[in-house]
């Protein structure tokens, strides 16, 4: 089963109901792209961004030149949370590694709480986070060598699951890169089913750009974001207003 499929069943799994939530649609900006973040990042402490279609084409393997400037403005302070598989995420911290951190929040079978893979400076780091402490040990040296795992992953936390996005937060909240207690935080993404939706339950600030590269999605992912998320999020996030 691909990721777009994988994201979908673990959705409606464990999210149906708050589908049905106006206020899971709340979208506090409407951007044309990323490029317009720089006249934001100034407000937020942490950007949480998504990577397909609104940093570039899906699966793309090149950055945008004209959301460059951008990017390098808000770099010290954003970074990416990925649906993807492990695979994708090597692939995207191949693209996006110099700028941001990688994100993805998974379990292993042998360990109990889940763990956040992180890609940051291009290296790999697997952190156990306790979600009730919100505390993280080290696993780096038990659990990878290089760019392998040395253990199968056996679920991971897909958007609109907003738990990665805490784990990211609170990463940087235990490592003090932004303030324990106080702090303004900005989901940044195209769709409203998984970013926005995402951005609302982790109780964050949200974005919502245009799809950048869409055309290159494969066609069950262009149906269903012109036939289910936009008409569906767009009339919710009016209800929202």
């Amino acid at each position: 089963m691909s990721d777009h499929h994988k994201t979908v069943v673990q959705a409606v799994k464990k999210h149906w109901k708050d589908y049905f939530k106006p206020s899971s649609y709340k979208v506090d900006y409407r951007l044309k792209s990323v490029a317009q973040l720089s006249f934001l990042e100034e407000n937020y402490n942490l950007i949480i961004l998504d990577r397909d279609c609104t940093l570039h084409g899906y699966h793309a393997k090149h950055r945008i030149p004209d959301f460059e400037p951008a990017l390098q403005r808000i770099k010290k302070k954003s970074e990416i949370v990925s649906n993807s598989s492990f695979e994708e995420m090597l692939r995207i911290r191949d693209v996006f590694g110099d700028l941001f951190p990688v994100n993805k929040l998974v379990f292993f079978a042998s360990i109990a709480s889940p763990c956040l893979l992180r890609f940051a400076d291009g290296k790999l780091n697997v952190l156990s986070y306790n979600m009730e402490t919100r505390e993280f040990t080290d696993l780096t040296r038990n659990l990878s060598q290089k760019d392998k795992l040395l253990e199968k992953i056996v679920y991971n936390f897909r958007k609109p699951n907003p738990s990665a996005v805490r784990a990211v937060i609170d990463y940087n909240k235990f490592i003090g890169a932004i303030p324990k207690e106080k702090g303004r935080f900005l989901m940044v993404g195209d769709r409203y089913l998984t970013d926005i939706v995402c951005g609302n339950l982790a109780g964050i600030t949200t974005a919502l750009v245009e799809p950048v590269g869409h055309t290159s999605e494969k066609i069950s992912l262009m149906l269903g974001r012109w036939l289910i998320d936009v008409p569906v999020g767009g009339l919710m996030s009016r209800l929202a207003r």
